[in-house]
């Protein structure tokens, strides 16, 4: 008999657990056997079939004393046997899994020992007496019994998530659940009036499993109906979208994006499971910075795969990783009180062996951050601006108060500046002002005292006929210069003002 090929699923995925083909014996032919197997054959035929019928037996003693109590209680409680046979036929009872029994460990071990040994030898075909079951159980130690329990239970975790290692077996797991999930939504709608459909297909072109449809009660009326597209179209399209979804990662902007992905879901599922709106993921040193300090783990991610930023994971781990976030395989778990104990005896360690990465400071340590600096900054800018006009303040009123000259000349803003003309001819009364002047005939200011003794004759105010008196000339420039005015204090500028005025 040739040997059969590995399946395409074991060879994309060769670092993972594979199902090893059970090798059978036929059942019609025993000429490869020996003698003694030969004998073992018989007598395990023939235990078979007692067993069956002392089953059949105690079946039917079963039901002879089931059907007397359904007729007891029917009797007792007014209730037609129609009805206690339906409540105990259709009751539920949902119950946790139970851990696996020392027989049963027993017979698994047994029976992996036979097929070692060259036998074909099922757990069924393993029947253990009374006493050969206690004395064997007496035989093994405390520690063996656990050791054979966690044999059974790697077997049974294999047998449920292992690859299946021919394209034979992995058709042929694949066409009976899928007959399985028809017949079981078909139920359904027959008990519930439920309708549901199911869409199945390949995850690579080389798979053998082929893809299929399964609805209850003519459920894919929908998308003809609603849709406007045909279950076989539809069918077609899923195919082509999990065919094209497993494609290897590009080292370009598709990684990119996934990275990002990876980041985002990761730090937002962290802040949901511990309350903290602002708290960021650390990928460095995570046991030390979010374990340990926040009592939290994130479970599922893949064992072979170092804990670091996603940028720096490869393409076939980023798509993994990917994979486990969408479908709630990755995910962030609290951590028990026993738990967190162990995770603290750890991050002892590796601080005192120095294991431990610091993290990087920051390159504004010093300085304020965000708002704080901003209103910092407000503060001191107008602690500054009102230093300045204090100090300015000051100074004017001390100069004010010693009555010094001013470098600068000041004008007086009653006078008006009146253009250059022939002082014996009055100018016009309304005549507009001009603000220039020729250098050799410059008005001259009206002089301001500084002493209120004798203050400075007020200008005539013009009546309606007459005209502004024109200030007297100068020839010399450099006179408004030398001849500055003293400052007016404040109490002196309004006294002028309304002697000006009125």
């Amino acid at each position: 008999m040739p040997k059969a090929q590995p399946s395409a699923v074991s060879q994309r995925n060769p670092l993972d657990f594979v199902q090893q083909p059970r090798k059978r014996q036929s059942k019609g032919s025993t000429k490869s056997l020996s003698d003694t197997a030969k004998a073992s054959c018989a007598a395990a035929a023939e235990a078979r079939k007692q067993s069956n019928t002392a089953l059949e037996e105690e079946f039917s003693g079963i039901f002879t004393k089931r059907e007397e109590q359904i007729t007891h209680l029917s009797e007792k409680y007014n209730k037609t046997p129609k009805y206690i046979r339906q409540v105990l036929e259709n009751g539920a009872h949902y119950t946790g899994k139970c851990a696996p029994s020392l027989k049963n460990v027993i017979r698994h071990h047994l029976s992996k020992q036979a097929r070692e040994n060259g036998e074909s030898s099922n757990v069924l075909d393993v029947d253990l007496k009374g006493e050969e079951y206690e004395e064997y159980k007496d035989s093994l130690s405390k520690q063996e019994k656990a050791d054979l329990i966690a044999q059974l239970v790697e077997y049974k975790a294999l047998k449920e998530h292992g690859i299946c290692a021919i394209n034979k077996a992995v058709a042929l797991d694949a066409m009976q659940n899928t007959t399985q999930i028809s017949e079981r939504i078909s139920n359904l709608h027959v008990r519930t009036g439920v309708r549901a459909f199911s869409m199945f297909s390949r995850r690579h072109p080389d798979d053998p499993s082929m893809p299929c449809f399964v609805d209850s009660d003519n459920a894919r009326q929908f998308f003809q109906d609603i849709l406007d597209t045909s279950v076989y179209d539809l069918v077609r399209k899923y195919e082509l979208s999990c065919i094209n979804q497993d494609k290897p990662v590009k080292q370009g902007k598709e990684k990119t994006e996934l990275c990002k992905f990876i980041s985002s879901t990761v730090e937002a599922t962290l802040r949901k499971a511990t309350g903290i709106k602002t708290l960021k993921m650390v990928w460095v040193n995570y046991l030390i910075d979010i374990v340990h300090k926040y009592g939290v783990e994130l479970v599922g991610w893949p064992t072979k795969v170092t804990m670091v930023r996603p940028s720096q994971l490869r393409g076939q781990d980023v798509r993994l990783i990917v994979e486990r976030l969408r479908n709630g395989t990755m995910r962030w778990v609290g951590l028990t009180k026993a738990q967190r104990d162990e995770v603290a005896v750890e991050v002892e360690k590796l601080r005192e062996s120095g294991a431990a990465k610091p993290c990087r400071e920051r390159s504004d340590k010093d300085f304020p951050r965000g708002p704080h600096m901003k209103k910092t900054a407000a503060g001191d800018a107008d602690a500054d601006n009102s230093d300045n006009e204090s100090s300015t303040n000051d100074d004017s009123g001390d100069e004010s108060d010693k009555g010094g000259a001013s470098s600068l000349p000041i004008v007086s803003p009653f006078v008006a500046v009146q253009p250059a003309v022939n002082p014996d001819s009055p100018a016009p009364f309304g005549a507009a002002p001009s603000l220039v002047a020729p250098s050799s005939q410059i008005p001259t200011a009206s002089p301001i005292p500084t002493s209120t003794s004798s203050p400075a004759p007020t200008p005539a105010i013009p009546s309606a006929g007459g005209c502004c008196p024109a200030p007297s000339p100068i020839t010399n420039a450099t006179s408004l210069l030398t001849s500055a005015p003293a400052v007016p204090s404040a109490g002196e500028m309004l006294a002028r003002c309304l002697q000006q005025q009125y």
